[in-house]
């Protein structure tokens, strides 16, 4: 804008065991990558972006920076600008009109002691982190692109770390068993379906960005895209029985979300609006610990390995596994998952001994 050049390098750091071959075959990788972002880049003036702006207002040009971000990425589903901006107006709009400098710590406190449910009861803690987690990319947006330097007012501190990463879990078998019969059994489509599916392993936005093409009906089996997974490389699974007929329950197609929007037919299945059909089901766990409820029943009742149990969730394969057993295929996964289900559906898909056999 001004007709001066704008430099912008980027320094990698390599173990010392990595060869001069590599380190360079990945440094050119970082560089087309840097030209990519270059050429598609919404530039914007280091003028442009002011102490004095509003929060909101620098909230939307971090949110279109956001999303041309995710748009130049091969590995990345476009930025959910829908989610972003929901969590926005309903917990961060109080200070929407505050200028961006005059934000301070206190402000941060008094969103998060808002943040309560329909009943009035404070949210999780780990819930009152989002807060933090949105403010804090807006500022470090502020900073790159601005002549100015603010600091964060939702700076993580240890305090606001008192949150547990991880939930407490302690169903025993049987709560599992009745659990996974009354998700089968839940009356309205599709949701019953979609909870079939989690109860398989896959993560509820693993089934929800399922698409038709990603299943092979001549193969039985169906692929969760790296774009959708947290491994990031493709991963296949069985199309067992009880996932062909939740399919046969929604209707086979031959392209779009498996799990439809209610409203729009082009987008997939609301994540919001399935987690008011889990509520229903007033279970004392959220709709993530499904996939705790799997390892604990492997483990306990089958002995199943904590290796093993974590490739049925879909944990990647390391090379190190590789080495000693060889990769483990889809069918030997579906195999040791249906130890569970079988035992607990009892269902025409179980497997039965055969009693002649027997003799």
């Amino acid at each position: 804008f001004s007709g001066k050049r704008t430099i912008k390098k980027k320094t990698l750091i390599f173990p010392h065991t990595t060869t001069l071959l590599d380190a360079l075959k990945e440094a050119m990788k970082v560089y087309d990558q840097l030209m990519l972002d270059g050429e598609n880049a919404s530039f914007i003036k280091k003028t442009t972006l002011k102490p004095t702006m509003t929060l909101k207002k620098v909230w939307d040009l971090y949110i279109d920076d956001k999303i041309l971000e995710y748009d130049n990425s091969s590995t990345k589903n476009p930025y959910d600008k829908k989610t972003a901006n929901q969590f926005f107006d309903k917990w961060i709009n109080p200070i929407a009109d505050i200028p961006i400098k005059d934000i301070h710590r206190e402000d941060i406190t008094k969103l998060k002691s808002r943040m309560k449910d329909d009943k009035g009861k404070p949210l999780a803690d780990r819930t009152k982190l989002s807060i933090h987690q949105y403010i804090n990319p807006v500022y470090k947006y502020f900073n790159l692109n601005s002549e100015y330097e603010l600091k964060s007012p939702a700076i993580i501190t240890k305090i606001d770390k008192i949150a547990k990463n991880t939930r407490t879990f302690d169903m025993d078998i049987q709560d599992i068993s009745e659990l996974y019969l009354r998700l089968r059994d839940y009356p309205l489509s599709p949701y019953r379906e979609v909870f079939m599916w989690l109860m398989h392993g896959r993560r509820r936005n693993e089934v929800l960005t399922l698409k038709w093409s990603d299943i092979d009906f001549v193969k039985n089996t169906y692929i969760i895209r790296a774009i959708n997974n947290k491994a990031k490389v493709d991963m296949t699974y069985d199309l067992t029985p009880r996932l062909k007929d939740t399919l046969d329950i929604v209707g086979i197609k031959k392209q779009g979300f498996v799990f439809q929007g209610a409203k729009d037919r082009s987008q997939h299945l609301s994540e919001n609006t399935l987690r008011n059909h889990w509520e229903n089901m007033n279970a004392d766990i959220v709709m993530h610990q499904l996939r705790s409820c799997i390892a604990t029943y492997l483990k306990n009742v089958h002995s199943v390995s904590n290796e093993m149990t974590g490739f049925v969730l879909g944990h990647t394969q390391s090379s190190s596994v590789t080495e000693r057993y060889g990769t483990f295929g889809h069918k030997k996964l579906s195999d040791t998952l249906n130890l569970m289900l079988d035992e607990i559906f009892d269902d025409e898909y179980s497997k039965k001994d055969d009693a002649d056999e027997r003799l």
